[in-house]
């Protein structure tokens, strides 16, 4: 009996044509294109490309999550994953520590697990998106003027972002705190010792 050749077979398993779309082919080593895709297939096959890039290592971290409570040890998913098992176990302590609601789809994964030992790891995370809202702000009021249409396109309201484009022109960039959450920022933001502030001194 003819044994069957299960290398070749595995390798046809593993080719992916749903994933970014059907003029690409994803294999475990590489990518083919099929015919000539549009540009506007090539642009969506990068933003699929990007959205799985940073969402791996939550997937992993939530696989883990789920394992561990169905089997046990989770040593057998660094085996059959190209992570090693310290990377493994990481991404499952970062994924404990932010239900899924909580996480920051325009925060990396690294800004995470920075933050996810802290006990005020939500407002950090949170922090930083204020931050980039309210330097985003005052960057476009000084081209184009008012700043409704960042609102309009934006998860917040009109006054938390007129809001964060107030503290951040408050504070220039060497001067804000990464130990300190925005909300600390925002409480000191009126006064004129701002800068003199601590975080034991303030109430969050």
């Amino acid at each position: 009996m003819r044994k069957k050749n299960t290398s070749r077979a595995l390798v046809a398993r593993l080719v992916h044509r749903e994933l970014l779309g059907p003029a690409f082919e994803l294999h475990p080593t590489g990518l083919t294109v099929r015919g000539k895709p549009t540009i506007e297939e090539y642009t969506d096959a990068l933003k699929r490309l990007q959205f799985m890039e940073g969402a791996i290592h939550w997937w992993y971290g939530d696989l883990c999550l789920a394992y561990e409570g169905h089997y046990g040890a989770i040593a057998e998913i660094a085996e059959w994953s190209p992570h090693n098992y310290h990377t493994i176990f990481n991404d499952r302590v970062v994924a404990s520590r932010y239900e899924l609601d909580c996480r920051q789809s325009s925060l990396s994964f690294e800004h995470h697990r920075i933050a996810a030992p802290l006990e005020d790891r939500l407002e950090l995370i949170k922090g930083t998106l204020h931050w980039w809202y309210g330097d985003l702000c005052i960057a476009y009021e000084g081209h184009y003027g008012a700043i409704a249409e960042i609102a309009d396109g934006s998860r917040f309201e009109y006054d938390t972002i007129k809001q964060d484009k107030w503290v951040a022109g408050r504070y220039k960039q060497c001067e804000r705190s990464h130990i300190l959450t925005f909300k600390h920022h925002l409480i000191a933001a009126p006064l004129e010792d701002r800068l003199e502030y601590k975080g034991y001194c303030w109430t969050p």
